[in-house]
């Protein structure tokens, strides 16, 4: 029997598999788990543009490249059950079922009407007949809208051979089509939006070679894994924070309209152009913002399934658009209703506002131009000290949002513009506009001054930060002033509770500089019992409590403070990441002061961007103390010498009193320590350091830290000059100072220059009795550093000792504490040592993936990085390039 041939209004285009895609993103798992041969049905169901049609036609392809009869159908609002019936058999005939060929003439003419149209009927009795695995792909399905053409496509489902699998895509199911009972009966599988998002892997694919994985990763955000986002997204040109309408974003806006949100009611596409000047969704802000309801309503458009994101960090149900929808959105919202965008922004920075969400609030505020609105927002929020609420990171956010204008018309917010500059590291600029607010400068509208409270609590924040970060000298007016203001306005029992805390804090700080230790725990205790439960600044004081305990020789107690607080500091990293420096750095230093220097990494420099803003003067001074010393032991003094003095220059390009003069004395002992006596002498002089006692060991001028640092140098630099006499009387008051201020590591380390003054003047029994009176204290405080620092006169005198004082209390001290010298020494000689697997390790660093290593030396990936991890903390460092360098630095690698 001769086949006519097809009607002449059948399309080829409709049952023709799509060409592969330009970019094409082979994914081979994915292609595997939608195997169709697997199931009944197979059902891709998820918004435009998670690439259906692309997966659909590389399945089809690949099936029939295997032998498989699989038909492709385009189905779309035309296909009456006529057409579509016709369009099924041609689809068969298409891909190369013969379908008269197979069936005889009375299967044609016992073809009963009734069951199914003719066409369709003859069709199954082929595929049935034919009895391999047939393959049917229906795309897009849900154009097809015809009641009477569903029925047929139900029916076809219902009644075709057992042979027949179909695989079907759609945005949305027809809910006149059941398509859910052999999905729920196990004879089907659903991939979904969540199973169609490009991994990361997709994307570096799609990109192609050449991409950085900061570029992969940047895209991946902003696209959520939907590839036609990432197409989109690809050439830099589509900017989607713009809302000028360029050529690209033409192109962007297009797509979204006609494709993907074509159709919708216009209450739906009003409520979505509503929707897309929102940051983050949930019902309370909606309802408050917009209308009881409004989520609900935004959850059933069916376009969004699978585009309504899940929003870290906030409440479970709170949801954000798709950033490409939702910019897509707010232009529309811009360009077509410009009062109800700027409505619809004052209104959401409101309700952010009364939620204690003050940048995002202000950053609303911007985007409708309301100014007034904006610096209102702040001004409510505590000005200046939201930082105490929200973090240092969401004040320098607020600072960007004010303008010229805003600043010079509203004292308080010059204030913010103030602490922005100076956390932004401008210290001279900050310091400037501070002292021109507070004065009341004609720059500056209105009066700053007055009965206006609020003002003063700023401004005495203000001028606390700059006595923390400005590093200016204790006794000079400016922190003298910023002492006096945090505590009277500590008293003052009107004040809430974050901001009391805070001057708590500062009053607190000043006393733990000066060494009054007592008073300044006293401090710290109103400080808590101020704060929040949970506030960040329980940090700061955690770590203040351990600076002390650590200056009083109270190693387990300061030990627990670090640790505590930084077990607590991940807490409030995102929001205020400072602490983790801080506590880093004393964590660091309290290791090296217990000569414990296996596990401190230190950097080939010391930036003040690592500590994520401006250093305070105790967090850069006990990371330079740490990295001068560790770098003059591993590389040399010349390498020292030469960080110093790039320290030194960034702290005399900031003026920042407190830390130049630590580190001049800083500079001094290192010199010393390279006995290039003259060349000390004459940084003394040219630091401007002090010559007479009692300004070297003044604690009301200078830091304990300055203090400490400033007579540890002068009495190495008399030492090295043989003034004995001299560097005797000046100990003496050393001595005196470090016991009245309770201060036992200053005093530890004054007892070790002891040691190396007597032995250098050949006074071997007076050097055995500060070594007798130096174990009495390293009984409570295992502070070893101070001898090894001055070992070549310390441990022959520590020898002596204990060749003279065989029996206890003291002989099992005195053997610890020359263990520790011996293993220091050894450390510096011979480096860390390393295990075999380690090396191993070590050596493959350079040229060798995580998983190439842990494949050559039957490891887990997993155990590799254990291993590398070791390798940092022996070595010091932070990353494998330099563990490779400075391995080969010292012999460890060819």
């Amino acid at each position: 029997m001769e086949r006519p041939d097809a009607p002449f209004w059948l399309s080829t285009n409709k049952v023709t598999v799509p060409d592969r895609v330009a970019g094409y993103v082979d994914r081979p798992d994915l292609l595997e788990r939608m195997d169709p041969t697997r199931h009944r049905i197979t059902l891709l169901k998820a918004p435009g543009g998670f690439g259906k049609t692309v997966l659909l036609a590389e399945s089809c392809r690949s099936l029939q490249r295997d032998g498989t009869v699989a038909a492709w159908l385009t189905l779309d609002a035309d296909d009456s059950p006529q057409i579509l019936d016709a369009y099924l058999a041609f689809a068969f005939e298409q891909a190369g079922l013969d379908i008269l060929k197979i069936l005889a003439v009375s299967d044609i003419r016992q073809n009963r009407p009734g069951a199914l149209k003719s066409r369709a009927r003859l069709l199954s009795m082929a595929i049935e007949r034919h009895g391999k695995p047939c393959v049917l792909v229906l795309d897009e399905l849900e154009q097809l809208d015809d009641k009477a053409s569903l029925a047929l496509l139900e029916q076809l489902l219902a009644q075709a051979p057992t042979n027949l699998h179909f695989v079907i895509a759609c945005r949305e199911l027809p809910a006149s089509l059941d398509l859910a009972s052999p999905v729920l009966a196990g004879r089907g599988k659903v991939l979904a939006a969540e199973d169609l998002r490009f991994t990361r892997a997709d994307m570096a694919q799609f990109l192609g070679p050449g991409v950085s994985r900061q570029r992969v990763a940047s895209l991946a955000q902003e696209s959520s894994g939907w590839p036609i986002a990432l197409r989109l997204l690809q050439n830099e040109r589509f900017d989607p924070a713009s809302k000028d309408t360029d050529e690209g974003m033409d192109f962007v806006d297009n797509w979204l309209a006609s494709r993907l949100l074509r159709g919708l009611a216009e209450a739906e596409r009003e409520l979505l152009l509503d929707v897309g000047l929102f940051e983050w969704i949930d019902a309370g802000l909606l309802d408050e913002v917009l209308e009881r309801g409004a989520k609900r309503r935004l959850e059933s458009i069916r376009a969004l399934g699978g585009l309504l994101e899940s929003v870290r960090g906030k409440a479970t149900d709170a949801l954000r658009l798709h950033p490409l929808i939702r910019e897509h959105c707010a232009r529309r919202r811009y360009h077509e209703t410009p009062d109800r965008f700027r409505e619809i922004h004052q209104r959401i920075a409101q309700a952010l506002s009364r939620r204690g969400e003050t940048v995002l609030a202000m950053r609303h505020a911007a985007e409708a131009a309301d100014m007034p609105l904006l610096g209102k927002l702040l001004e409510n929020a505590g000005g200046v000290r939201v930082f105490l609420r929200e973090g240092f990171a969401r004040l320098l956010a607020a600072d960007r949002y004010l303008n010229r204008e805003l600043v010079e018309r509203r004292p308080r917010l010059a204030l913010v513009r103030c602490a922005a500059t100076l956390l932004r590291g401008q210290l001279d600029e900050a310091r400037r506009l501070y002292g021109a607010v507070a004065a009341g400068d004609p720059e500056f509208a209105g009066d700053p001054g007055g009965e206006d409270v609020e003002f003063q609590f700023d401004s005495a924040t203000v001028g606390g930060l700059l006595a923390i970060y400005g590093c200016d000298a204790l006794n000079s007016e400016r922190t003298r002033t910023a002492l006096a203001g945090a505590a009277r306005l500590a008293e003052k029992t009107d004040v809430d509770a974050i901001t009391r805390s805070c001057f708590e804090y500062a009053v607190c700080l000043g006393h733990h500089l000066k060494a009054d230790f007592d008073a300044a725990l006293d401090r710290a205790e109103r400080a808590l019992r101020c704060a929040p439960s949970g506030h960040y600044l329980e940090v700061y004081i955690e770590l203040l409590r351990g600076q002390i305990a650590m200056a009083r020789g109270e190693v387990s107690r300061a030990t627990y403070c670090y640790a505590k607080a930084l077990e607590r500091i991940r807490d409030y990293y995102v929001s205020e990441p400072a602490p983790a420096a801080l506590g880093d750095a004393l964590t660091a230093e309290m290791n090296l002061e217990r000569n414990r220097i296996a596990g401190i990494r230190i950097a080939s420099r010391i930036r003040e961007s690592q500590f994520e803003r401006p250093p305070s003067f105790v967090g850069y001074a006990a990371r330079a103390g740490v990295v001068l010393e560790l770098t003059g032991q591993r590389d040399g003094i010349d390498t020292a010498l030469s960080m110093v003095d790039e320290m030194l220059e960034y702290a005399r390009t900031g003026s920042l009193a407190m830390l130049m003069r630590y580190l001049a004395a800083e500079r001094v002992s290192l010199l010393v320590g390279a006995e290039r006596i003259d060349e000390a002498e004459r940084a003394w002089r040219l630091h401007g350091l002090p010559v007479r006692a009692d300004a070297c060991l003044d604690l009301d001028g200078q830091s304990w830290r300055e203090m400490e640092a400033v007579a540890c140098a002068r009495l190495r630099l008399l030492n090295a000059r043989g003034n004995f006499e001299t560097g005797r009387a000046f100990l003496q008051g050393l001595l005196a100072v470090s016991a009245e201020r309770d201060l036992w590591r200053t005093r530890m380390r004054a007892l070790a220059l002891a040691i190396a003054l007597e032995h250098g003047a050949g006074r071997l029994e007076a050097a055995e009795g500060y070594v007798a009176e130096y174990l009495r204290m390293f009984a409570q405080a295992d502070f070893a550093r101070p001898m090894f620092r001055e070992r070549a006169s310390c441990q022959p005198a520590l020898e002596a000792f204990l060749a003279n004082n065989p029996g206890p209390p003291a002989v099992t001290d005195a053997r610890r504490l020359l263990g520790m010298l011996k293993d220091g020494e050894r450390q510096e000689r011979e480096g860390p040592t390393f295990s075999h697997r380690e090396l191993d390790v070590l050596r493959r660093l350079e040229d060798s993936s995580d998983k190439e290593i842990a494949a050559a030396l039957a490891l887990t990936p997993r155990g590799v990085r254990y291993h590398v991890g070791h390798i940092f903390e022996k070595l010091g460092v932070h990353d494998r390039r330099s563990a490779v360098r400075h391995a080969r630095q010292i012999g460890l690698l060819p």
